[in-house]
């Protein structure tokens, strides 16, 4: 049995730091492949599930608790997000709702409006002939469609991308009180016209079927519309940056989408699985074993989904990207209670953008002379990705 003082699992690892691994956000992940669990004493010092098998059995472990979400725990712990900080029984009641006003339905409606915007950017980038592209699209679709669905003025956007890089990449600029001050004063104003007038946009759905058969009260619609704003800044966005990243070197799998767009849906699926970088935080509320580790009551547990999808036991060549896999097992999106409640909504946007894009810009390139750089830390990320179009017409 071993703890976290046992050498044999101890690991110097920090999620927000890639420059020991040449700065690729995958390779560094990559690196604790072939252990079951460490411990490194980086933010606070954290458990980290590295094997497929430890990370599926833990996202089931009723002791593990999702009232933290990140490290160092100073960062969400006191955010209160509704629902994804409740844990059973609270969390069904609150989840409910917002599953509801989720359903496929509902995100198939936002089809023609995402794809829209995705023909207005790719047209603009077209005439260009070159972008950054996660500055030039994979930060403003994503994030613009999030807030038209929360009825948030898509004007918005760059002061709240900042405050999401915050919570995933905190520079140490802003505390974590500060951030949920900054936070609650912009959804405030918001909050509280749709609990007295409900209009038509998600958060108005979700406050106006109220919860556990009685109207939000206010605090928890704040937690709510906290919840809401931060788990819609960031996740699409890197996705797309790190496929992009992937298919600027692909030119085989850029023809097939270019030349079958039916296959779209099975590569937006493997793309996901290849590419899904958010991860996710648990607090012990009991002393657990795992893999043959003791974790105390207390102790902080990464569970990433991304070394679940890489890992050869779980998927055969896990490293490499095929379109014709079954991919639907991944965790990309998480698991269980506590799966995105976006997942369908992440899918849409990536196979539109994937049909659009490959429509009209199959054919592009990394800018000579301008680097491409990632980023570390809660949801990883490209920083920049310049992009050249070889097929301007």
């Amino acid at each position: 049995m071993y703890d976290k003082a046992s050498p044999e699992v101890f690991h110097d690892f920090d999620i927000y730091d890639l420059e020991a691994h040449a700065g690729d956000f995958f390779d560094a992940w990559l690196c604790l492949q072939g252990r079951d669990i460490v411990w490194t004493p980086r933010n606070g010092g954290h458990w980290i599930a590295t094997s497929g098998a430890t990370i599926e059995a833990l996202f089931g472990e009723p002791a593990l608790s999702n009232a933290i979400l990140s490290v160092p725990r100073e960062y969400t712990e006191h955010m209160g997000f509704l629902p994804l900080q409740a844990d059973a029984p609270v969390h069904a009641g609150y989840r409910k709702p917002v599953m509801q006003a989720l359903l496929p339905k509902y995100i198939m409606a936002l089809e023609p409006i995402i794809r829209e915007s995705a023909r207005a950017l790719i047209e603009d980038i077209r005439i260009k002939g070159a972008c950054d592209f996660v500055t030039d699209f994979a930060e403003v679709l994503p994030i613009d469609t999030f807030l038209t669905l929360a009825g948030f003025p898509t004007e918005d956007r760059p002061m709240l991308r900042e405050l999401g890089e915050q919570l995933n990449r905190p520079d140490g600029t802003v505390t974590p009180e500060q951030l949920m001050a900054m936070a609650d004063d912009y959804l405030r104003p918001h909050v509280l016209a749709r609990l007295e007038a409900p209009g038509r946009d998600l958060l108005s759905i979700i406050l106006a079927a109220g919860v556990a058969g009685r109207p939000w009260q206010p605090d928890e619609a704040m937690r709510l519309a906290r919840n809401l704003l931060f788990g819609g800044l960031d996740t699409v966005a890197a996705l797309l940056g790190f496929v992009f990243n992937h298919l600027v070197d692909s030119r085989e799998q850029r023809e097939a989408l270019a030349s079958d767009p039916k296959l779209a849906p099975k590569a937006a699926l493997e793309l996901t699985r290849r590419f899904a970088s958010a991860l996710t935080t648990r607090v012990a509320t009991a002393d657990i074993v795992a893999a043959d580790v003791q974790i105390m009551a207390g102790d902080l547990v990464l569970l990433p989904p991304l070394l679940y999808n890489l890992d050869p036991r779980c998927f055969d060549r896990p490293l490499e990207v095929d379109f014709n896999r079954d991919a639907t097992r991944h965790l990309g999106m998480g698991s269980g209670a506590h799966r995105c409640v976006g997942a369908n909504l992440v899918q849409l946007e990536l196979l539109i953008v994937l049909e659009e894009w490959f429509r009209v810009l199959p054919n592009f390139t990394r800018t000579v002379g301008q680097p491409t750089r990632m980023r570390g830390g809660g949801v990883g990320s490209m920083a920049t990705l310049p992009l050249t179009m070889s097929n301007r017409a």
